[in-house]
């Protein structure tokens, strides 16, 4: 496809997906950039965010996740990838509005309960990191998540910025 039309959107999205999943990571980012330029839609600008992330391209990342949200405010997987690189970037107060939006829309987002007990953690709010902490164990009883997280509130913060995993669905583009 490529060969009669190097702009084409979908197969350079699908060049795209596959440098990414190979780990192929500088490479997904350019034909990822090229497939967006070509009119490629959210999905290209997911897995160009979670590229953009992993190369630990934070202002890349942002801003592929803010061009999503700028199309579909309501974008769960976006809100919750733009919360962690706030989260990364030490950005506390935006972080922490973020993980809430997406605990609004979806309670039982385990990945955002995680890491919003994370980040209270890492100020020294340990009464919000342990409530964060209840909740999670009321939505995943006896989870392995639950456990790393209780660990982790045990110890001291380690640094901010940290986090558990970027994508809701265990950094595997959803779209």
């Amino acid at each position: 496809v490529l060969k009669k039309d190097n702009k084409d959107p979908h197969a350079l999205c699908a060049l795209g997906l596959g440098s990414y999943q190979a780990g192929a990571l500088p490479v997904a980012v350019e034909l990822l950039e090229r497939a967006v330029k070509a009119g490629a839609g959210d999905g290209a600008r997911t897995v160009l965010g979670l590229a953009r992330y992993s190369l630990n391209d934070l202002a890349g990342a942002r801003s592929a996740f803010q061009a999503i949200l700028a199309n579909e405010a309501q974008d769960i997987d976006a809100t919750y990838n733009l919360a962690l690189v706030a989260q990364k970037q030490d950005r506390y107060g935006e972080a922490r509005r973020l993980y809430l939006t997406v605990l609004r829309a979806n309670p039982k987002h385990r990945q955002a309960r995680y890491n919003l007990a994370l980040l209270a953690h890492s100020i020294g709010a340990q009464e919000e990191a342990q409530h964060h902490l209840a909740l999670l164990e009321q939505v995943a009883p006896g989870d392995q998540m639950v456990v790393t997280l209780r660990e982790a509130l045990a110890r001291p913060p380690e640094r901010k910025g940290q986090v558990l995993t970027l994508g809701s669905k265990a950094a595997t583009p959803s779209r």
